[in-house]
């Protein structure tokens, strides 16, 4: 994710501009990408001053971002720097400028797979098969029925909103419906973030064939 026109080469020092511990996003990095590594928890806050290469933590996605490419009064750039954030928000990150911030952030492969690939008829084809490894499951729970204190009629309510919200239309309805995935359309599963993955015997879409 280097700035346009940086001259990087093999022996450039690379910084990482990381969330910090609680983040959902860095708890399913470590648990899904990194599962067999071992983090050293040194850093410096952001927002940063310094250009030296080092571990850099913040407590959003706009922070990494800033990180990457800096922004004006924020965050100095960190050209040979890498981050990660949900997919949506990065591809929002790497085409907005605004408040000092300059364009261009470039989104990575992980593996030679892309979470969101715009060369494919179906763009969430890797997340559908599971090839690409950085996902995981959006869970809502309710109580069991009946509820306490919940009449027919809000159970009703509360029962259809759950299939609608699970449904593959709703999920196409929504902002980051070209990178989230409905449960029916997966062709893989899993119970826990590492894993392992569970293959199901549904055919890939068509498009993802």
């Amino acid at each position: 994710m280097c700035a346009p026109g940086t001259a990087v080469d093999g022996t450039s020092p690379v910084s990482l501009c990381l969330r910090n511990s609680g983040s959902g996003t860095k708890a399913s990095l470590d648990e899904e990408v990194m599962k067999d590594a071992t983090e050293t928890a040194i850093g410096t806050a952001l927002p940063n001053t310094t250009l030296a290469n080092g571990v850099f933590f913040g407590g959003s996605n706009g922070n990494v971002r800033d990180c990457v490419k800096g922004a004006t009064g924020f965050s100095l750039a960190h050209p040979n720097a890498v981050g990660y954030m949900e997919a949506d928000q990065a591809a929002v990150a790497a085409l907005i400028g605004g408040s000092g911030r300059p364009l261009n952030l470039y989104v990575v492969k992980i593996n030679g797979f892309r979470a969101n690939d715009v060369t494919k008829t179906e763009p969430r084809c890797d997340i559908i098969s599971g090839r690409h490894l950085y996902w995981s499951n959006e869970n809502m729970w309710k109580r069991p029925a009946p509820a306490t204190g919940i009449d027919s009629t809000t159970q009703a309510e509360i029962d259809a909103f759950f299939t609608t919200a699970a449904a593959t239309s709703t999920v196409a309805a929504l902002p980051a419906g070209a990178f989230w995935v409905d449960e029916t359309t997966m062709n893989v599963s899993k119970n826990a973030d590492a894993g392992p993955i569970n293959w199901k015997t549904l055919p890939l879409p068509t498009a993802c064939q």
